[in-house]
């Protein structure tokens, strides 16, 4: 994804942060996990400091993970086993939001909720076309349900890198905890 990061940076040469746009949008695909982002969003971050816009917020306005592998849909292929590509769908949602909290990504939107598109079809969608959630709706759902009312307070070392311990709190001091093990890179 050089690229992208060579277009960010002519933008920035070009003083579209002195423009007056309030926020940048990343679409964070070339990657196979949510994890593996951090790294972009590290890169996106240096270049806002560099550019002098530390604190201009970071979006992300399109990620999805497709439970095919197809025309259209290949960059959103995380790979794994087909027989459960609905089930791997469903991690990389919920991992991809703490991810984004995790670095302060202020908005994440899920490509794509419902399947309409003609291009991609369902590969990515939520939903079945009969409006049934899939297990990644379902993991949605509980995810918000359960961290309704409480706030990232931060990630607690879990002895690896590749764990994440990342512990929420309400207004009440009430914590919970969101723990994963991240595979691999690649």
């Amino acid at each position: 994804w050089e690229p992208s990061y060579q277009w960010t940076e002519y933008c920035f040469q070009q003083e579209i942060l002195k423009s007056g746009i309030r926020g940048w949008s990343v679409h964070p695909y070339g990657v196979k996990t949510p994890e593996e982002f951090s790294l972009g969003h590290a890169r996106t971050r240096q270049l806002l400091q560099q550019y002098g816009a530390p604190d201009m917020p970071l979006l992300n306005t399109e990620r999805g993970f497709a439970v095919e592998q197809r025309r259209g849909a290949e960059e959103g292929w995380s790979g794994g086993s087909r027989e459960r590509a609905l089930e791997f769908q469903a991690w990389h949602f919920v991992r991809q939001i703490m991810v984004d909290l995790l670095n302060d990504v202020r908005l994440t939107v899920w490509y794509e909720w419902d399947g309409g598109d003609a291009w991609t079809g369902s590969a990515f969608a939520l939903t079945e076309n009969d409006g049934s959630l899939r297990p990644a709706g379902k993991a949605a759902q509980v995810m918000f349900d359960q961290l309704d009312g409480y706030r990232l307070a931060g990630r607690r070392n879990a002895g690896d890198k590749r764990d994440y311990a990342l512990e929420f709190v309400n207004g009440s001091g009430d914590k919970k905890f969101v723990l994963w093990t991240s595979p691999a890179p690649g």
